[in-house]
């Protein structure tokens, strides 16, 4: 394999990484891992695909949903106990 080709890729792969992980960072720092996460592996699947073009915007992406979409501060009817009140 060309040694252009390999430092491509492994350029690709450090761009990824490195946008994936302010997601990452982002996302723990705010309370939302799982977005987190997915976007950090986001960011690397599209930085192998093309560079900082298409991390750069998804890592983005994900920061900005990160920064919108607030983590629901109760749980569901069904994993609550009840409190107290019965019919």
């Amino acid at each position: 394999m060309n040694p252009e080709v390999i430092g491509a890729w492994i350029g690709a792969l450090v761009v990824g990484f490195i946008c994936g992980t302010i997601t990452l960072i982002i996302g723990k720092k705010k309370k939302r891992s799982d977005l987190g996460i997915i976007g950090f592996f986001a960011c690397i699947i599209s930085g192998l695909l093309r560079g900082l073009l298409f991390a750069g915007p998804v890592a983005l992406f994900f920061i900005l949903i990160i920064f919108t979409i607030k983590k629901p501060d109760h749980q569901d009817n069904i994993t609550k106990p009840s409190q107290g009140k019965s019919v």
